[in-house]
């Protein structure tokens, strides 16, 4: 599941990686499903579902992506979203942090045992009570910096992995 998947790139790395772009043949099974949800318009991505202009922190658009999902559940979420930036470092951060929790709290719901999450964030004053938090969930937690992204910048990753379960 890729959340805040416009223009769509991490959902052709999956799309690729699970190789659902290729022709299906007669009573073979595929290794999955992609499913990409944005607020924005996403050209369609052979091999993914597609939910776009769709607000994801909506519980209906939620449901409606486990719909989509082999049992309702998935091995990895991947939340690329954030917020229309203000310029304001505390307003930026703490609407980042909320998409972050919405997408986490989304997968705590339809991950598979040893699932893996993968979220976005501006580095600031929550990222690491947010880590702590996933601890309790995952059996390996960490940030990451991709080199792609500027020195300068405090774009991060936080990489969840080898999920233990929830209870509601």
């Amino acid at each position: 599941v890729d959340c805040g998947a416009a223009p769509g790139s991490w959902t052709q790395i999956v799309v690729n990686k699970l190789k659902l772009d290729k022709e299906i043949k007669e009573n073979q099974e595929t290794k999955g499903v992609a499913i990409a949800v944005d607020l924005q318009h996403i050209e369609p991505i052979k091999g993914a579902t597609i939910i776009q202009e769709s607000n994801f922190t909506q519980l209906s658009i939620q449901e409606k992506i486990s719909n989509h999902l082999p049992s309702g559940k998935a091995n990895v979420v991947l939340s690329d979203m954030a917020p229309q930036a203000t310029g304001t470092y505390e307003l930026d951060c703490a609407a980042i942090m909320t998409l972050v929790y919405c997408a986490a709290k989304f997968s705590f719901h339809v991950l598979h045992k040893d699932g893996t999450f993968l979220c976005k964030l501006w580095d600031g004053p929550e990222v690491e009570k947010f880590i702590t938090i996933l601890k309790n969930y995952f059996s390996l937690v960490k940030r990451c910096k991709p080199k792609a992204s500027r020195s300068d910048s405090s774009e991060l990753y936080v990489l969840a992995m080898g999920f233990k379960g929830w209870q509601k």
